[in-house]
């Protein structure tokens, strides 16, 4: 048994000489310094350096039992170079050399003239004799402490005795440091599994949102130019049917631009959905938007900002679409306070929002699919709020995510980059004048919109024409140019099934004539032409559906515009 080699070792050290007791003096000192230790390392090196330096010993390496071998950890002498370094580290495979014998066995082993024995592996330090005993735990070999020496038949009785109490003394101290070690990786191998889980789940999440996106961007596309000939068409009839009935006109209308607001969330989806970013206090819009949201609930609202936030670039509408929906949710979770607040990271320069209500909190299990298309635990929940407010932040450059370590109720974290929106982003919004007199060319390759756009321009009183594609458009330009007279304004359709877009259309405009001005309208975009028009050529843009009144502001923008 391994107690019984173990006893008869530590029978041999000396009893009552003074070697004894100043032998005694440095086991307790050791024993002293090994309750100091903490860490793995420190306990391996600590081990070889006393055995060297307070032992006196020419040679000590330390090998650790690991799967692949013995393996040298720490060493004393020519096998150390320099602090806490190996030279040419070896691992001895299990069962083979003098060292893995004895792991095997679990019992010292001791060899007068390794020359004569064919079990020993040469190293950088050639040695005559050898002793190695087993560090052992609970009858298991954590590893061996070997010792060489240029003497044949070096070690007697008393230095095997000494390496045994060592390694007894030892062998609980290593145990509980390769414990923690071995903790530490699972826990950190598991905290890596999580994230990679997570990684992989947040990329199906993504994938599956743009998969979504691009059928719901056709479908907004398509949805948008019906809206848009219903509603150019109604807002015609307005002068055309007496004022008892004009409210049923406004009702009609009413209809179509809340069918606009469910385009506008099906884009988010979309790649066509990019915000159009202004300047503005993110502040000032929550309090707003929050005191309308919450008033038909039981909740309350807790606001908790810095004196200042620097002014973010954001899409209010896309922006107020999160936060409703967070309060929405909140609401729907509990009757208590949601708690709103604000802070500035300077060093990254983002805003964060925190939205923590006092409700029941998202269960773990749920928790990774919070923000999956469809997915909602609410009977009357359409699973659409959460991944629409997370593609809208992500189109910001921000993102959206619940924090996982409040225990408490459950705590979303906007985070909105702060950023300017450029000096003529802003001027843009701004209206102008509309000449009296326009000669406008219509690209629009649906034909019920062309007539639409065509009633409206002659309502304001503008002469139209109408061609269905960017190649039409561009030779009947042309035309006009030749003879000296050219279009005052362009209105071109984004999109163009078959056939060239606008986008196409406008750059090819502007090499024939620098001045040509363009609008560009559409219900759907696969780019951000929409969100940046100004980088594209364009003097102004139109979400379709759009009114009379829609349509003139875009014209009046794109003339007064130098």
């Amino acid at each position: 048994m391994a107690v019984d080699w173990r006893a008869n070792a530590l029978d041999n050290l000396p009893k009552t000489d003074s070697s004894a007791s100043a032998l005694l003096r440095k086991l307790t000192d050791y024993s002293v310094m090994m309750l100091k230790q903490d860490s793995l390392d420190d306990i391996i090196w600590n081990i070889v350096d006393y055995i060297g330096d307070k032992f006196g010993f020419e040679d000590c390496v330390l090998y650790l039992n690991e799967p692949e071998g013995l393996v040298q950890m720490a060493a004393y002498g020519l096998k150390n170079p320099k602090e806490r370094s190996i030279l040419h580290r070896i691992v001895i495979p299990h069962g083979q050399g003098i060292v893995g014998t004895c792991a095997e066995l679990a019992s010292p082993v001791r060899i007068d003239d390794v020359a004569q024995d064919s079990r020993y592996i040469f190293d950088v330090y050639s040695g005559r004799s050898e002793l190695s005993v087993p560090i052992t735990f609970e009858d298991r070999v954590l590893g061996v402490l070997d010792s060489e020496s240029k003497a044949i038949a070096f070690y007697d009785d008393t230095d095997e005795a000494l390496f045994v109490a060592i390694a007894t003394l030892s062998a609980p101290r290593i145990a509980s440091a390769l414990a923690q070690k071995r903790a530490a990786e699972a826990e950190s191998a598991l905290a890596e599994a999580l994230e990679a889980q997570r990684r992989q789940e947040e990329n199906y999440q993504t994938e599956s949102l743009e998969s979504l996106g691009l059928l719901a961007g056709g479908i907004a596309h398509d949805f948008n130019n019906l809206l848009t000939a219903i509603l150019g068409n109604i807002s015609l009839a307005h002068a055309h049917v007496s004022e008892n009935s004009t409210f049923l006109l406004e009702e009609a209308e009413q209809a179509c631009l809340r069918a606009k607001g469910l385009t506008k969330q099906l884009l988010t989806f979309s790649r066509g959905g990019q915000p159009v970013l202004q300047q503005g206090d993110l502040l000032s819009l929550l309090l707003k938007l929050g005191q309308f949201t919450a008033r038909s609930t039981q909740l309350k609202l807790d606001f908790d900002f810095p004196d200042s936030l620097p002014p973010c670039a954001f899409d209010a509408g896309q922006i107020a679409q999160i936060c409703q929906n967070l309060i929405l949710n909140a609401a729907q979770a509990c009757a208590g306070t949601l708690h709103i607040s604000g802070e500035l990271e300077k060093k990254t320069c983002l805003v964060k929002l925190r939205f923590h209500d006092d409700g029941p909190g998202v269960p773990l299990v749920l928790q990774h699919r919070i923000f999956t298309p469809y997915f909602s635990t609410k009977d009357a929940g359409t699973g659409v709020g959460l991944a629409t407010s997370y593609w809208i932040a992500r189109r910001h450059g921000g993102k959206l995510e619940l924090d996982t370590a409040v225990t408490h109720g459950a705590c979303f974290v906007l985070t909105l980059p702060v950023g300017n929106v450029a000096e003529q982003e802003i001027q843009d919004t701004q209206e102008g004048e509309t000449p009296k007199t326009l000669r406008i060319l219509v690209m629009e390759d649906e034909e019920a919109i062309q007539r639409v756009l065509s009633r409206s321009l002659a309502s304001l009183g503008y002469q139209a024409d109408s061609v269905e594609d960017g190649k039409a458009c561009i030779e009947r330009y042309r035309q006009q140019l030749v003879v000296g007279d050219p279009y005052d304004l362009v209105l071109l359709d984004l999109t163009v099934p078959g056939g060239m877009g606008g986008q196409e259309a406008m750059r090819r405009l502007l090499e024939l004539d620098a001045n040509a001005r363009g609008v560009v309208a559409s219900g759907y975009s696969g780019n951000p032409v929409l969100a940046q028009y100004q980088d594209y050529g364009f003097r102004a843009c139109l979400e379709k559906p759009f009114t009379c009144d829609d349509l003139q502001q875009a014209l009046a923008k794109a003339v007064s515009r130098t």
